[in-house]
């Protein structure tokens, strides 16, 4: 009878604009050690059914999801003598859309610096901002991200030099 592999470990699932990223950890210690690994999926915890078999990679991208709704997952390693491990920890994730655009946006010009507020974005779970920089219109690139709240402060301005600022909200489902 061949070595029944161990559990696939450190799996994580992160949720995106229609997709849930699947990423783990092969098994060690049982020789042979998997070959590939099954993926079972449900919307309920603990109801998981075959998604995917026969994966050589320990990562996987599940397309086949609708934005808010919760995804749980469990995988299997699998080895040469076809033994099948014991199942992964569960996780789950949420697809989600990419937050609305900020609204409102005004700057203040200050001595050498630019104060930046602007109107929450309405979108799902955990939202921060990027904001974006340049001396000319439409070549702003990134000044600061991860930006929580809706007011932020440019504090490496040049007084008397026209800045120009766009600010877009980030959740799990991407950029606005």
């Amino acid at each position: 009878l061949p070595a029944v592999p161990g559990a696939p470990t450190s799996v994580t699932a992160a949720p995106a604009n229609g997709s849930v990223v699947l990423h783990w950890t092969a098994p060690s210690g049982v020789s042979p050690g998997p070959t590939n690994y099954i993926i079972s999926r449900a919307t309920a915890s603990g109801a998981e059914v075959v998604l995917a078999n026969g994966l050589s990679a320990t990562t996987y991208t599940d397309t086949a999801v609708v934005n808010g709704t919760t995804y749980y997952y469990v995988l299997y390693a699998v080895n040469a003598g076809v033994a099948t491990s014991a199942a992964s920890s569960e996780v789950s994730a949420q697809p989600t859309v990419p937050p609305a655009v900020p609204g409102g946006v005004t700057a203040t010009a200050g001595n050498g610096q630019v104060a930046l507020t602007w109107t929450a974005s309405i979108g799902n779970g955990t939202i921060t901002y990027n904001i974006n920089k340049s001396t000319t219109s439409g070549g702003e690139t990134l000044l600061a991200s991860g930006v929580s709240g809706t007011t932020f402060t440019d504090l490496a301005a040049v007084n008397l030099t026209t800045n120009y600022y766009t600010i877009s909200a980030v959740n799990a489902g991407g950029s606005s």
